[in-house]
């Protein structure tokens, strides 16, 4: 089987998109599929084709971003040309995320240059946008979104929350799936050793919608330290924040390997995630499927089916499924 998957950006980058995209490139091309992305990239100036990871074609396309949003494709005419090129005797199209102009302008190009493959959207919807000015940006944007909607074989919703808002806003989707995301095997090798632990621990983008104000405020309610791991545009208005609460000590550090990560994550007394935008928590994923306790959201426990809780839930014990255990569940995705 020949895929093509297309994303705001991929590794090393790190975002939940990039993450997912690299789960299932990595796990199809040992299953012995031929596997091309096609991403953008914010810091280079002309594009770069090369081979990554276990022989995988990856096309990394010069865009522009605003605070890791948008994702503009530079040189539209080019890019169009290239993705004719790579969607060329493809079987499947595999689209992620519909905030980014990147992905779904690649997709609609990818799906005229091979409307014979197999079109996927992932959406990752969050619904809403921040600030007025993305709002009415979004409104015109939807449009764009509502076209690929329409156009593909099957829409992806990666847990029954974000299916709901999906089928809400997008009215004309013909088929439509729920598959959550998974974890990676390597997890597996730890367990949670944080139970006499210090610190309240939480890795991922730090935007003002992620509400890391709010980890800051439990660690110095449970009277424990704070350790943020991450970057954003809003990093520098938590530590401000966090600067400002003369009881917590936090110590903030950049996205950390992944070995590293996960030590940091076992050993911590809590996990927290207080965003108000998610389709699916990694983190909240990984952390549960190591034992780690999570503080999270009431609207983000229902992502895992947890229901009826109050502005706060505190979650263990719930299993998340591996990639390697999605594997069929998005072979038939591919294939049927």
């Amino acid at each position: 089987m020949k895929i093509v998957y297309i994303s705001p950006s991929y590794y090393p980058n790190v975002g939940g998109i990039e993450y997912v995209v690299q789960s299932l490139a990595e796990l199809f091309v040992t299953n012995g599929s031929q596997i091309s992305i096609i991403c953008g990239e914010w810091d280079i100036n002309k594009p770069i084709l090369e081979n990554g990871s276990q022989n995988i074609k990856i096309l990394r396309w010069p865009v522009f971003e605003y605070k890791n949003s948008y994702f503009i494709p530079k040189n539209f005419v080019n890019l169009k040309k290239c993705i004719k090129n790579l969607v060329n005797g493809a079987d499947v199209i595999h689209a992620h995320g519909v905030h980014s102009v990147f992905s779904v302008y690649s997709a609609l190009i990818a799906n005229q240059a091979n409307p014979s493959a197999k079109l996927i959207l992932t959406t990752h919807y969050h619904g809403e946008v921040e600030y007025r000015f993305r709002k009415g940006l979004w409104k015109l944007w939807r449009l764009y979104v509502k076209r690929l909607t329409g156009l593909a074989d099957v829409v992806q919703s990666v847990s029954d929350v974000e299916a709901k808002q999906v089928l809400k806003d997008f009215h004309n989707i013909r088929k439509f799936r729920v598959i959550p995301n998974g974890v990676n095997e390597d997890v597996l090798q730890y367990q949670w050793r944080g139970r006499n632990s210090d610190y309240i621990f939480y890795s991922g983008r730090i935007e003002s919608y992620k509400g890391v104000e709010s980890v800051i405020d439990v660690a110095e309610n449970l009277g424990l330290r704070v350790v943020v791991a991450g970057r954003g545009s809003h990093l520098k208005a938590v530590i401000k924040y966090a600067n400002s609460r003369t009881k917590v000590d936090a110590k903030f550090i950049d996205f950390q390997e992944r070995h590293e990560y996960l030590r940091l994550l076992s050993g911590a007394r809590y996990a927290a995630n207080f965003s108000k935008m998610e389709a699916f928590s990694l983190f909240v994923a990984e952390a549960l499927s190591i034992g780690v306790p999570v503080i999270t959201t009431s609207d983000i426990a229902s992502i895992y089916g947890i229901q009826h809780l109050g502005r706060l839930a505190l979650l263990c014990g719930i299993r998340v499924k591996t990639w390697n255990e999605l594997f069929y569940d998005f072979y038939d995705l591919y294939s049927s």
